[in-house]
């Protein structure tokens, strides 16, 4: 999309915006033949516009992972995470919640990508008998495997309200702290209504009936 072309879709989009027309906003978006990364981010804008911080987060957070790294979108998840009262929460996550949290978040496709043009390195090595870079490749193969399995059996959510995390999936057990609204998670195994978050790890323990957007 040439610069002149972005410039007016967000002109015309920001004038239904103006007119709080949000479903006008949304079918506009839909009408135009967007890639699915600015597709997604533009969602993010509109959601965030309408006052909808979660959703804003969780479409400019699929926009981001699926390949849209840049300053403007560090800029705008900044600016979402800021309004949740969520920055010097999540500053506090450890190495292993950040690395999870980024794991999970990219695609399945995106390690399989990986994990085949990895394992091709592997194979061109061992036929040249280059066998150290054949190990290190094979060490990133594994690796792309890891994420991949790990995407497979865990989800992203963000936090639509603030939830009580209990010790045990009941109420009868202890409440231990409350999960933020906005805050990106890993749910694990279930039980009924129950939820488990996995990481981040501060928060580690079971949630009911929460509601979540996922990733």
């Amino acid at each position: 999309m040439s610069d002149n072309v972005k410039d007016q879709v967000v002109t015309k989009l920001n004038q239904f915006i103006e007119n709080k027309d949000y479903s006008a906003a949304k079918e506009y978006l839909n009408s135009l033949e967007l890639s699915d990364v600015a597709q997604w981010y533009n969602l993010g804008y509109l959601a965030y516009k309408k006052g909808d911080l979660v959703t804003a987060r969780a479409y400019l957070e699929k926009a981001k992972y699926e390949g849209m790294f840049s300053d403007e979108m560090s800029q705008a998840l900044g600016l979402v995470k800021n309004e949740l009262g969520l920055q010097y929460i999540e500053q506090d996550h450890s190495f292993q919640d950040n690395l999870m949290l980024n794991m999970v978040s990219f695609s399945s496709e995106f390690y399989l990508a990986f994990f085949a043009m990895f394992l091709s390195f592997v194979l061109i090595f061992i036929w040249k008998r280059i066998y150290l870079l054949g190990v290190l490749f094979g060490v990133l193969v594994l690796m792309a495997g890891s994420g991949f399995y790990i995407k497979k059996n865990y989800s992203i959510v963000f936090n639509q309200n603030e939830s009580v995390v209990y010790s045990g999936p009941s109420r009868i057990f202890e409440e231990q702290q409350v999960l933020p609204k906005g805050i990106k998670f890993i749910v694990g195994k279930k039980s009924g209504d129950w939820k488990y978050v996995i990481y981040p790890q501060s928060y580690r323990g079971w949630i009911y009936k929460n509601k979540a957007i996922s990733l």
